[in-house]
């Protein structure tokens, strides 16, 4: 994954230079992926132990500086690194009024081979929970929710797939209304997340959770035709269900 994101970073690097006709005199090519893996350790780092500037990190000053980051990257080299770095191929990005544009087509690579790890390494459990993440996100983009139940209320929504005993996320796909890579059909949205996100398990047997958001009778029928079973919290108004289930009482605990 570093290397392609190196090639990348290298070929936008060329792709800016090219087109606004400059040269950056500061700039080189990355040409080890180690290097690659050092910018990122130091992204890491800086979400982690927050300053008010990024140029605080290299400070001089022992109450901001970070010695592990100054033995990592120099300065100067962190910064041209950002300026150029892409995780995807320039040379296959579409523009917006092009037939087939993503607007998620720059992170799409990654987060593909993200995936493809995620499944390879982990052999989920019996049990596991879909619902909807929110990733923080303050700038401008069409694709921004707000959501006034989540920690962050502002970001990018993203379906998940997790292992109910370690939170492993087995599967994921953010949420870009009717342009992203959910197959749509006319069984609803939920109906549609639940079922692009469980194509991936590769055994039967599993108990899937979810909220009212996502269940309906249909996609309980079909997850049960493929072999996996399911609990959710419904909503009365849903097609389907059976006419006496609003007069139906639950037991309380104790």
């Amino acid at each position: 994954m570093c290397e392609t994101v190196r090639v990348n970073t290298n070929k936008y690097a060329e792709y800016i230079q090219e087109k606004k006709n400059i040269t950056h005199s500061k700039w080189k090519p990355v040409e080890f992926v180690e290097e690659i893996w050092n910018f990122l350790s130091v992204m890491l780092i800086m979400s982690i132990a927050r300053l008010p500037k990024m140029s605080d990190y290299w400070a001089s000053n022992p109450m901001l500086g970070n010695d592990m980051i100054k033995r990592t990257m120099t300065r100067d080299r962190f910064m041209e690194i950002l300026r150029y770095f892409h995780l995807s191929n320039r040379e296959e990005e579409k523009n917006p009024q092009d037939e087939g544009y993503n607007i998620m087509q720059k992170l799409d690579p990654f987060m593909k081979d993200l995936k493809l790890n995620f499944l390879k390494h982990f052999s989920p459990y019996r049990e596991l929970s879909i619902d909807e993440a929110l990733i923080k996100y303050k700038g401008r983009l069409g694709i921004v929710q707000h959501m006034p139940m989540k920690p962050a209320k502002r970001g990018i929504k993203v379906w998940m797939l997790c292992d109910s005993r370690l939170g492993y996320v087995y599967n994921f796909g953010p949420y870009c209304g009717k342009k992203d890579n959910v197959p749509r059909s006319e069984k609803g949205l939920g109906y549609d997340v639940i079922r692009f996100l469980c194509s991936c398990l590769k055994s039967t047997g599993h108990h899937i959770f979810f909220d009212r958001f996502f269940s309906s009778v249909l996609l309980m029928r079909d997850l049960l035709n493929a072999g996996q079973y399911s609990t959710g919290t419904i909503m009365l108004n849903r097609k389907y269900l059976p006419e006496n289930i609003k007069e139906f009482k639950l037991k309380t605990a104790g």
